[in-house]
């Protein structure tokens, strides 16, 4: 049996995304939905990197953490799995 943190998530085919930010705040709007969502640096940062390529829960710890120098611990493992929970809640990404 596969692990669910192995399979990968990827952002939504219809996921069809608008960017703004400013300094550390982002905010995204959902042409799908017509929602606009407000994203703190990692949760942005995670949603870019899906629209970019699949990658499962552990593979998108190391991409994040590197890309704004944070340390891959527990505590951003927990987060980050909140974080895809929302997203997917929201209908931003999915896991496959």
């Amino acid at each position: 049996m596969v692990s669910k943190l192995a399979l990968p998530w990827r952002a939504r085919a219809s996921s069809q995304l608008h960017w703004r930010s400013w300094g550390d705040e982002f905010v995204v709007y959902h042409a799908g939905s017509g929602d606009t969502h407000q994203l703190d640096p990692i949760a942005a940062e995670l949603l870019k990197s899906l629209a970019q390529e699949p990658a499962s829960t552990f593979e998108l710890v190391t991409r994040v953490s590197v890309s704004l120098e944070l340390e891959a611990d527990d505590d951003l493992f927990e987060y980050m799995e909140k974080v895809l929970c929302t997203l997917s809640r929201l209908d931003l990404i999915e896991q496959s």
